[in-house]
């Protein structure tokens, strides 16, 4: 489905179960990925674009990124750079698309 955004195309990942499994689950990870962040480099690289694509993800998981200032800090300076604030917004924009899409079908 070309220009529907991954998210809408798998039920899980835009509407991801609430068990406390799993959010513990979550949790951990996100404690795996704090050395990562304060080792990240300045340069934005593919591991930088992923990573914000992932800690995106928290916002629909329920996940508050508050627990690892950190990994909080460097989320919100991370989707102010251009580039990324712009396909955050792309992404957004396909995805209010496709649920209206499907509302109305």
């Amino acid at each position: 489905m070309p220009g529907v955004p991954l998210i809408a195309r798998i039920p899980s990942l835009a509407h991801p179960p609430r068990t406390p499994g799993t959010m513990d689950q979550s949790h951990g990870c996100a404690r795996d990925v704090q050395p990562a962040v304060d080792r990240a480099l300045e340069k934005f690289s593919v591991a930088d674009a992923y990573l914000v694509t992932v800690l995106n993800w928290s916002q629909a998981s329920g996940i508050d990124l508050s627990e690892w200032p950190d990994v909080l800090a460097y989320f919100k300076r991370i989707v102010q750079r251009p580039s990324v604030a712009r396909a955050l917004a792309e992404e957004r924009a396909l995805y209010a698309e496709e649920m209206e899409r499907r509302k109305a079908a």
